[in-house]
């Protein structure tokens, strides 16, 4: 990315930055604050999908990673006490500790086949959530997850635009988190792999070991997200974590642009943009995002980010 370019997106960045800041000062509707949240919360676990595709991995259980953090978060803060803004970092590092286990057996897998095995994984623990009903609550879920603690006043989170803040200051730390590591050589790396992952090898990367740190990091990103999950909803079952609520994360991704880092922001804005405006139309709703993924593979491989980019250099020229 030359110089203009980098000057246009810090622009870019810093307006939308301030318009999500002041959003709630002027419109502070509930419902509009709610369709913020779900958004910034999918654009933050997709962000961490996104760390794990550029490898070339295609993981279908991504919403397993996201259960980890949201059960270990919940529960530590709600059975042993421990202040929810260290039950949230737990739990995203308990998702990336289980993560690197996992990643070095069945990251040896590739292509299809791994998206099997991790589909499989996912389903499996979500059964341990249901079977495991003393610790995990069974298909009953978690009840009366206590809510964040305002650092200044000490008093817990009591309004949505709490909730509006918060999601947006993690998905900040994200971006910029997934965004240095992706032009950095880790990232670099994370691309070689994709392309040949024989190739890099024989140029002395150890393949494994990376592919298995971007696991861990990506699985981190889902876990913090589920964190955030369970504490905003106060309630979490299985069934928020199963194999449907991972396909929903490749589906953004997909549209949105696999080969661009904005598509993991773009395709989760456009798609529950869209699934909002279809709200009375709700049994229809898979079929027209159905439809949608149709129409982006057969005319927009690259997804919504390559059909921006044409609109936005038939702008500037």
């Amino acid at each position: 990315m030359n110089t203009k370019n980098r000057k246009l997106e810090l622009v870019f960045i810093m307006i939308l930055g301030l318009l999500v800041f002041i959003a709630p000062l002027f419109y502070s509707d509930l419902y509009f604050l709610s369709l913020m949240i779900k958004m910034a919360l999918a654009c933050l676990i997709t962000l961490g999908l996104r760390l794990i595709f550029l490898t070339g991995q295609l993981n279908m259980g991504h919403a397993a990673f996201m259960g980890l953090g949201a059960y270990v978060s919940a529960l530590t803060s709600l059975n042993l006490g421990l202040p929810v803004w260290m039950a949230m970092l737990l739990g995203g590092s308990v998702s990336a500790l289980i993560a690197a286990p996992i990643g070095f057996v069945t990251l040896r897998i590739k292509g299809a086949y791994f998206a099997i095995v991790s589909m499989g994984l996912g389903e499996i623990i979500r059964l341990i959530y249901t079977r495991w009903e003393g610790l995990f609550g069974g298909a009953s879920g978690v009840f009366g997850i206590p809510a964040p603690i305002i650092p200044i006043s000490g008093a817990p989170f009591s309004g949505k635009i709490h909730y509006y803040y918060l999601i947006f200051f993690l998905l900040f730390l994200v971006f910029l988190a997934v965004r240095r590591i992706e032009t950095s050589r880790l990232g670099l790396l994370f691309k070689a792999i994709s392309l040949n992952d024989d190739l890099t090898r024989s140029v002395g990367v150890n393949i494994m070991n990376v592919k298995v740190i971007s696991f861990c990091l990506g699985s981190f990103i889902a876990g913090i997200g589920g964190a955030y999950y369970a504490h905003y909803l106060l309630f979490i079952s299985p069934n928020d974590f199963s194999f449907w609520t991972s396909a929903n994360y490749i589906l953004y991704i997909v549209v949105g642009g696999v080969g661009n880092f904005y598509g993991a922001l773009l395709g989760p804005v456009f798609l529950i943009g869209l699934g909002d405006l279809l709200i009375s139309l709700r049994e229809y709703v898979p079929l027209v995002f159905g439809i949608v993924l149709i129409a982006i593979m057969k005319f927009r491989p690259g997804g919504l980010t390559e059909l921006s980019a044409q609109i936005w250099n038939k702008i500037s020229r």
